[in-house]
């Protein structure tokens, strides 16, 4: 049907009157459309959303392009991001995103940011040491202008610590050079005693770190720089350094570079002091101010304390001395973690003593991988029921959280490798022990050390040189020697003289049980005369003599250590009979028992009552003799 040729007719509606008019509902006008989004500003909205995916992608896209970016202080979300995201497992692969979004954010012309958060992420939290990403952070916030104390000494001390010393001492020059100053929205040049800092600490972190090559380089550097060296720096160079050319080289620079270049060096006495009352109350007044002191106390002093005020059940003047020494500065902290440590160590908490140092310290120079596996597992019992294995929280808990972990000690690592030694299995010991030779090489050689991608690597860095000293061989030495394998232990004290370590008194005295108790009697007697000589035992021709048939030995050994108090000798000797004795009655080897008692009864001149441990063996060898029917 076709429509109507007409048009429609209006007529049958009515006429818009005001009624109508008055009654029509408001009608809200079209928005006017926006400006389109700039790329830029497509990126920016990216990371404020969270979309991390394709804000990744659409960076890629305008670096490629070249398309310019607006800096924005969004990007330090981005940044973050990059630090906290496990898509970046390899450390060079992190680096290189933290530092494409980090470049982003504006300089401080207008606006000074101090970064916590990031610098939280890479000095506070992370386990390792990531080198490249540490690098690039600070480069970039030197550019920017962030070059605030705090920041630049976080970076420097790191990198000058764990980098290569040639590739630390051209980086400081990088951040020397990129290194601006913002005042007043003007750039200015850094001022001499920014530059006097940066440098100081540089040379005192290598003198720390056992490289009086590297800070001798850095010292000439700064001449060449025209810098000036803080008189503590050149004090503690003197102190450390024990090479007659290597002073002399620094007292001639010295006048060149301090303020005071006729000042003469005099030692800092730094000896530990203990209380003088053994009542809590007396302890705890001398802790308070010996703790943040000069000269502080021992970690074992503190252990002490801790362990008697803990009977009483209090916690509060625990939790004060820790505050304060947490508070104070790292070196207290350093002593307190310590005292943790062995407080877990006595009590046989293999796996809190290492949480302790985790929470601490960075895994440089351990097996990293492993101590990770070790910690997943005791936050795995911690969520259990098991009450045993609830962390004390007056122990554990900062009641001052760090901002940035600290540098440990050998005294730490040593106590780590201790409890790695005893918690892993028996088929792992091999690794465990070979991770540690590679350590110890590397430090000691100082060669960078790769990582191998296997279980048992730590990172990789430059360690320290002597990282790694005689007390981390302890532990499996003694391991060998109590599950009756003297020639392992024998074969460790080898590795140790390789690598330039002396075996101190201890641990022969550990290899002489494992041969009295397991192995050849005569070559536990071997090491008592060696040892009746000299307090320790520090030479390859006593080690040769272990290792082959032939009875003869040198007439005139080589010693390279000595114990000046006799009566601290005598007193080492007779710990080490005492060992030595306990190991042939057990073994019922009554004859070679009854030498070493000989020679403890004359050779010492021991007197029943002076030692109880000693009057315990000695009373285990004359029930050994009455069983044998032997007066």
């Amino acid at each position: 049907m076709p429509y109507p040729p007409n048009p429609p007719d209006t007529s049958i509606f009515e006429d818009v009157s005001e009624e109508y008019v008055s009654a029509k509902s408001h009608v809200v006008p079209i928005a006017t459309p926006r400006a389109a989004l700039t790329s830029s500003d497509a990126l920016a909205l990216l990371v404020a959303n969270n979309d991390w995916k394709a804000a990744d992608s659409l960076l890629e896209e305008m670096i490629e392009l070249d398309v310019p970016i607006k800096p924005d202080f969004v990007y330090e979300k981005a940044a973050i991001h990059a630090l906290t995201s496990n898509f970046h497992n390899v450390k060079q692969q992190r680096a290189s995103v933290f530092a494409k979004w980090f470049m982003l954010v504006p300089s401080a012309q207008k606006t000074r940011r101090s970064f916590y958060r990031i610098r939280f992420l890479i000095f506070g939290r992370a386990a390792s040491i990531n080198i490249p990403l540490i690098m690039r952070f600070g480069l970039i916030c030197a550019s920017k202008g962030y070059v605030t104390s705090q920041l630049s000494s976080q970076v420097i001390s790191t990198v000058m610590r764990f980098a290569v010393p040639e590739i630390s001492e051209t980086y400081l020059c990088q951040f020397e050079e990129r290194a601006v100053f913002y005042e007043g929205g003007e750039q200015k040049p850094l001022a001499p005693s920014f530059l006097k800092y940066i440098y100081s600490l540089a040379i005192r972190t290598q003198v720390l770190a056992g490289r009086f090559n590297a800070a001798l380089r850095l010292l000439e550097l700064a001449h060449q720089r025209k810098h000036q060296i803080s008189d503590f720096t050149f004090n503690l160079f003197f102190e450390h350094a024990k090479d007659k050319a290597d002073i002399a080289k620094a007292q001639e620079l010295r006048t060149l570079l301090s303020d005071t270049p006729g000042a003469v060096f005099s030692k800092v006495d730094r000896s530990a002091t203990t209380a003088s009352s053994s009542k809590l109350a007396s302890q705890l007044r001398y802790l308070r101010k010996a703790i943040i002191s000069s000269n502080p106390p021992t970690a074992y002093t503190l252990l002490s304390f801790i362990k008697e005020y803990r009977k009483t059940g209090k916690v509060k003047a625990i939790m004060m001395l820790r505050s304060k020494a947490y508070r104070h500065s790292y070196k207290p902290m350093s002593l307190w973690v310590m005292a943790e440590m062995l407080y877990h160590r006595e009590r046989n908490e293999r796996l809190l003593t290492i949480f302790v140092y985790f929470t601490h310290f960075s895994l440089a120079g351990l097996p990293a991988r492993t101590i990770r596996n070790w910690m997943f597992q005791l936050y795995r019992l911690r969520s259990s029921s098991e009450k045993k294995w609830k962390v004390p929280a007056h122990l554990t808990s900062p009641q001052y959280p760090i901002s940035a972990k600290i540098w440990p000690s050998t005294f730490h690592t040593a106590l780590v490798w201790e409890a790695l030694c005893w918690l892993s299995p028996e088929v792992s010991q091999d690794k465990l022990y070979s991770s540690l030779l590679r350590i110890a090489e590397s430090s000691e050689k100082q060669i960078p050390y790769i990582t191998k991608k296997d279980h048992y690597t730590p990172s990789y860095l430059m360690l320290p040189k002597r990282s790694v000293d005689p007390a981390h061989f302890s532990p499996f030495i003694k391991l060998h020697a109590k599950r009756a394998r003297p020639e392992r232990a024998t074969a460790i004290v080898a590795d140790m003289i390789r690598l330039g370590l002396e075996p101190t008194a201890y641990q022969w005295t550990m290899v002489a049980r494992g041969y009295a108790e397991f192995g050849d009697p005569d070559k536990a007697i071997l090491v008592l005369d060696k040892l009746t000589e000299r307090a320790c035992i520090t030479t390859e021709q006593a080690l040769s003599a272990l290792q082959c048939d032939d009875e003869t030995i040198s007439d005139e050994p080589h010693y390279l250590a000595e114990l000046e108090d006799e009566e601290g000798v005598s007193n080492a000797i007779i710990v080490t009979y005492t060992n030595v004795l306990r190991g042939f009655i057990l073994s019922n080897r009554l004859a070679h028992a009854i030498e070493v008692e000989k020679r403890i009864m004359e050779q010492c001149q021991y007197h029943p009552g002076e030692r109880p441990a000693t009057d315990d063996v000695l009373r285990l060898l004359r029930e050994l003799k009455g069983s044998q029917g032997q007066p």
